[in-house]
């Protein structure tokens, strides 16, 4: 009876996790999670009108393994997107395209680079290393010299630093963007394959979450 309980609480909270398109989190309400929503749902479909004590515990956990499937695959998608936001290319690497994911490690490491250097020579003469010896002049005679600038003197190396962080920005979001994509064209051609697991649900607070974990409320996670 246990047995059957537990997993009749792991198809539960599958079944509920794609119902609600993910919006325990929010993390999965992009529409380019559709088509896994809807294979998800097709799933569901058998079940729809089917009582629960009409189930055996081998349909219940065949089920169960049948949802993680599209569940594995927005997941995939979602670490490919992430993996370039916080480093861009990563997200390439992990989907066999070496040559867009150097493109964008290139990029961003020119703009960091263009950014720090635009920044540098954008500041007043008196700050720069020249004028100013940043490992043998005092902390007060450094603190002095920056106090002295007004905002109108700094602004020229704000607005640089300013206009890299931007740009560093929209390439990340063009190499999540991209990696997102490559994600979902390697999975629907088959290069990238998921075997079934089982969903365990973890009753787990927020603050123990860990990386393979995604929460779906009330302190709930769906473990692999």
């Amino acid at each position: 009876m246990k047995k059957l309980l537990l997993v009749l609480l792991m198809v539960t909270v599958g079944m509920s996790a794609f119902a609600d398109g993910f919006s325990g989190d929010g993390e999965y309400e992009n529409d380019d999670f559709l088509v896994y929503k809807e294979e998800a749902a097709e799933i569901l479909k058998s079940i729809d009108d089917s009582p629960i004590g009409g189930f055996t515990l081998e349909e219940m956990k065949m089920l169960n393994l049948e949802l993680s499937i599209p569940f594995q695959k927005m997941k995939y998608v979602k670490e490919s997107e992430m993996a370039s936001a916080v480093f861009p290319g990563f997200g390439q690497y992990m989907n066999d395209d070496p040559l867009g994911g150097t493109l964008f490690i290139v990029s961003n490491i020119a703009v960091i680079t263009g950014t720090i250097i635009g920044a540098y020579y954008s500041l007043p003469d008196e700050l720069r290393f020249n004028r100013l010896d940043y490992l043998n002049d005092s902390f007060s005679t450094i603190n002095e010299r920056w106090d002295n600038q007004s905002f109108v003197d700094m602004l020229p190396s704000m607005s640089v630093f300013a206009a890299g962080f931007v740009v560093d920005g929209i390439i990340r979001l063009l190499s999540a963007s991209h990696a997102g994509k490559l994600a979902q064209e390697n999975i629907a051609n088959g290069k990238i394959q998921f075997e079934p697991k089982l969903i365990l649900p973890s009753l787990v607070s927020s603050e123990d979450y860990d990386f393979g974990q995604s929460g779906y409320g009330l302190g709930m996670s769906m473990c692999f």
